[in-house]
């Protein structure tokens, strides 16, 4: 309550602001909403329920923003999620990583639904190394994730040589008389 007494206003006054229409989180079946709702610029990060993963094809990332001109009913900046409002997660195993160098990995996983299902198993074969990993997909993930780091061939070897170079170098010069 703001009152004047003695040609003086008792509080401060209010100031107003326009605030942003948050996004709500989107639906995911099979997955978890936290939190409900979000501000424009905000990036949520989809997720699945353990046994369930995304299709390979889904980012896991989805914008709320802002849309220029538009405004709600209630008068403020209208937003929305990009790219889409609801996900399903599909029972099953995730990609294990991004991107695999120097080596192979089969099967392919699936473009549609989990990209890999419970009961089936991944062979990961380096190209430098005659023993490929093998990884079964459980309900609850994978059943080794002790995953291949798979090198090019000799790159450890480049690795020692330049190392021995260098100390050989370095020993030279502090024995050598100058």
């Amino acid at each position: 309550r703001i009152e004047c007494y003695d040609g003086e206003i008792t509080h401060a006054l209010p100031t107003c602001t326009r605030e942003l229409q948050p996004c709500e989180a989107p639906l995911i079946e099979n997955g978890t909403r936290d939190p409900h709702n979000l501000a424009p610029g905000d990036t949520y990060t989809l997720q699945c329920t353990p046994g369930f993963s995304l299709p390979v094809t889904v980012s896991p990332d989805v914008d709320c923003r802002a849309i220029p001109g538009r405004l709600t009913d209630l008068g403020v900046p209208a937003a929305e999620l990009s790219p889409a409002a609801s996900y399903t997660c599909y029972a099953g195993c995730n990609m294990p990583f991004t991107t695999l160098s120097h080596g192979s990995l089969h099967p392919t996983p699936s473009t549609s639904g989990a990209p890999y299902n419970m009961g089936q198993i991944i062979t990961i074969s380096c190209f430098d190394s005659d023993t490929p990993s093998l990884h079964r997909c459980l309900w609850d993930g994978w059943d080794n994730e002790a995953w291949p780091n798979c090198t090019p061939s000799g790159t450890q070897h480049l690795k020692l040589s330049g190392l021995l170079r260098s100390c050989l170098v370095i020993f030279l010069v502090l024995i050598l008389p100058g």
